[in-house]
């Protein structure tokens, strides 16, 4: 009985879906090396402190955040309340706080409460960063590097 019956519906191709960033997680060469990275800009940062130094460890922290943030479609970190998210927030307001002192007293130094803060956050990040998906990462550090022109 079904076989005689006619489609009285008109007939709608589907369209091709394509598929968009695949979510392939860190790779276990990247995520050591960027770990090792964000350590390294860490310790110069307390050990040699500069603006360079500063400048160097928030571009790390920016590309982190947008990884984060593309990683959940694209919603911002600064509302939510995880522990990469309130790293990231903190070591940004150490961050701030060391540059705000390098310009009222021309030299830059670190206190024990931020090189406490950084180094947590860092630790924070480290696990963070193995579950950001690659291509979030690396499509946020692009769109860092043409925001700020330099290349990380």
């Amino acid at each position: 009985m079904s076989a005689s019956k006619k489609r009285n519906k008109r007939y709608v191709p589907r369209a091709a879906k394509i598929p968009g960033l695949l979510q392939v997680q860190m790779t276990s060469e990247a995520h050591p090396q960027l770990a090792m990275q964000l350590y390294a800009s860490l310790i110069t940062l307390i050990e040699r402190p500069s603006v360079e130094a500063c400048n160097r460890l928030s571009h790390q922290l920016c590309c982190i955040a947008g990884g984060l943030s593309y990683a959940i479609n694209g919603k911002p970190i600064l509302g939510r309340t995880d522990a990469a998210s309130i790293a990231i927030r903190s070591a940004i307001a150490a961050i701030e706080g060391i540059i705000n002192r390098a310009e009222r007293t021309n030299a830059v130094h670190v206190t024990e409460l931020e090189e406490k803060t950084l180094r947590a956050a860092a630790g924070k990040l480290d696990d963070a960063l193995s579950s950001i998906p690659l291509p979030c990462y690396t499509k946020a550090v692009r769109e860092v590097e043409a925001m700020t022109g330099v290349r990380a």
